[in-house]
Parts: structure tokens; C-alpha cells; sequence
């Protein structure tokens, strides 16, 4: 038979009754050592509790801001992606002889025997 010790009750959490002749039952008052452990093991676990609450806040909250510099990157990112297809439509035009002339005609620059008109702007 193993070794027990019955009257260590010191981590029970249930009390003792005490039964007195001619009065009411009445619970026996814990062990001040009993106590102890207890308010400490619930100073301890209340301080755990508290950590994680504000590290779940400060994690919540790193979350949230990489979350809006994502967002401005991928604006930036849209952005830069209509300004190369705006460059690349425009290099596709410098391709053709037509709009080469046309440029060089709105620059001045004609054809020898060609003559430019201009015309005043509507405003």
C-alpha cells in the first residue's frame, strides 16, 4: 500500500465540516499556509491572464498597421503597374512612322517644300 497521509489536505479545496455538540455545523477556516499558496497561485495565474491579454492587443494592433502598409503598397504597386502600361502604349506608338511625323509637326519641324499652318486655339 503506498504511502498516503491523511490528514495532509493542504491542496484539497474542499473544508472541513466540523460538527460540534449542541451547535450548528460550521466549516473549519483554511490553513494560513493553504491560503497563502492559494492567493498566490491566483496573483500568478491573474498576471499570466493580463499578459496575454495585452499581447494579444499589441499583436492585434501590429496586424492592423501591416495590414494599411500593405494596402498603400499595393496602391503603389497598382499605380506603378498604369504608369508602365501608359509607357509601354506610348513606346508602341513611337514605333510608328506616323506618329513620328506627327510629333516632329507639333515640334515645327516640317518636310522641305511642306508648309505649316497654324491655327489660333478655341478657348
Amino acid at each position: 500500500m503506498p504511502f498516503q497521509r491523511s490528514r495532509d489536505n493542504i491542496l484539497t479545496f474542499k473544508r472541513k465540516v466540523v460538527k460540534e455538540k449542541g451547535h450548528e455545523e460550521r466549516k473549519q477556516p483554511l490553513h494560513p499556509a493553504v491560503r497563502r499558496r492559494r492567493m498566490i497561485w491566483l496573483g500568478v495565474m491573474v498576471t499570466i491572464f493580463c499578459w496575454c491579454v495585452v499581447e494579444l492587443i499589441i499583436q492585434q494592433n501590429r496586424i492592423w498597421d501591416k495590414e494599411e502598409a500593405l494596402a498603400a503598397k499595393r496602391q503603389e504597386l497598382a499605380e506603378a503597374k498604369r504608369k508602365t502600361a501608359h509607357i509601354n502604349a506610348e513606346i508602341k506608338k513611337l514605333h510608328r512612322k506616323d506618329y513620328l511625323l506627327e510629333l516632329a509637326h507639333k515640334m515645327g519641324y516640317s518636310k522641305p517644300g511642306e508648309q505649316i499652318y497654324s491655327l489660333p486655339d478655341k478657348r
